[in-house]
């Protein structure tokens, strides 16, 4: 069996804490484990997927795009946004130049603009780039950060808004990012942070999360990367608690800390909660209809097939989706089908929602196609008695 390098210290020596067989749309079939490094603690997929087809992903099926067809630019920015602009200007203190990778739409640079800056992007998918012009006014560079990078000079402020825990090597990307930046320049990213397990929702061990860290491996891998922070906080965001820095370059390097125990008092915890978060929706399953379809061709959905027993308790017809790009496209066995083609065809079956965070859009949206209340299965608008909450943050 081939050992994988830890990204932050390179050791070989690391356990796996959680281990998963997810259909993941675009990819297939593919072995998921989470470890921790027992040199450094870091938390994370040592060894993940191959680097091309997770590009793939991002680009075609998980791309962050705007999927509402009447959306309209906010006037405010949202609660992220206004953080991001107020951090940034800790370290520009008078609006430069700011450029962020993984852009998605451009949201959080459309905001910057109008608070003065001169704003740049990169975004690996070229529909989602196609948005960021046009709803937002922005020309994005399309490519990964690997490729577009090194082409990046003088930037005043180079931000990563949750992006570095989807990074193969952020230690490298870190490095590309120090190069773009001006002098007196700044890093600021923002990442998830392994916490208070019982703040965290469901499944938050992730695909797409290739890191999950704490103060402790934020520090090692600022070390390494040739950064020392300015400012490193936990913020409460809507989703869960995450880690906010700061950083700028420095020629001398901290010694790493060996955060193993905590990492794995930590993981232990809070995989815990999680199996008796799954195992509780069976119950949910037992209270819908025989036939079901599915709502939300995604990670959530590849989990919820892992994790629990519904392909046992019931029969799955479909998967529905919003995105047009997955339509037609598989999740497992199921065929992915758009909400159209789903009415036409649903009949008495009941619809189970596959959504964390967008539960109650899309119940608003199944409830707006006709389907009666009692037929909608939800799974996470009541607080969990296992002790992961939906309401979790204040």
């Amino acid at each position: 069996m081939t050992k994988h390098h830890c990204i932050i210290c390179e050791s070989t020596d690391y356990i796996s804490i959680r281990k998963g067989t997810w259909d993941i749309v675009g990819v297939g079939d593919i072995e998921v484990s989470f470890d921790i490094c027992k040199d450094c603690g870091y938390i994370g997929q040592i060894s993940p997927i191959p680097y091309e087809q997770m590009i793939g992903h991002y680009e075609f099926f998980s791309n962050y795009q705007v999927l509402d067809a009447n959306y309209k630019v906010p006037e405010e920015p949202n609660k992220k946004a206004a953080r991001y602009i107020r951090i940034a200007s800790d370290g520009c203190p008078t609006p430069g130049r700011i450029y962020e990778v993984g852009c998605a739409s451009g949201a959080n640079l459309h905001y910057f603009k109008k608070a003065g800056w001169d704003v740049g992007g990169c975004e690996p998918s070229h529909f989602v780039a196609k948005q960021a012009k046009e709803y937002h006014g922005i020309d994005v560079d399309v490519g990964a950060e690997e490729d577009i990078l090194p082409n990046v000079k003088n930037v005043d402020i180079l931000m990563f808004a949750h992006v570095i825990e989807h990074l193969h090597d952020p230690v490298s990307a870190l490095k590309r990012a120090r190069d773009c930046l001006a002098p007196d320049g700044h890093i600021l990213f923002e990442v998830p942070c392994s916490i208070r397990p019982e703040l965290l929702p469901i499944g938050w061990f992730a695909f797409e999360h290739l890191s999950y860290f704490t103060v402790g491996t934020v520090q090692n891998l600022l070390s390494q990367a040739g950064l020392a922070p300015d400012e490193i906080f936990t913020t409460m965001i809507d989703e869960y608690p995450a880690l906010t820095i700061l950083a700028r370059p420095t020629d001398r390097k901290a010694p790493l800390f060996n955060c193993f125990e905590n990492s794995l008092q930590f993981c232990e915890e809070y995989n815990a909660l999680d199996r008796n978060a799954w195992t509780s929706h069976n119950q949910t399953f037992l209270k819908s209809t025989k036939d079901v379809y599915v709502w939300g061709a995604g990670v959530h959905t590849a989990q919820l097939f892992d994790e629990t027993d519904l392909l046992k308790l019931r029969n799955v017809i479909g998967v529905i989706d919003s995105d047009h790009q997955k339509w037609g496209k598989k999740q497992g066995n199921h065929n992915i089908i758009s909400p159209d083609e789903f009415i036409k065809k649903s009949g008495d079956s009941s619809v189970v929602v596959s959504s964390k965070f967008a539960e109650e859009s899309i119940t608003k949206a199944i409830l707006e196609l006709g389907v009666p209340r009692e037929r909608i299965i939800t799974l996470y608008d009541e607080i969990w008695e296992t002790g992961l909450r939906k309401d979790r943050l204040a």
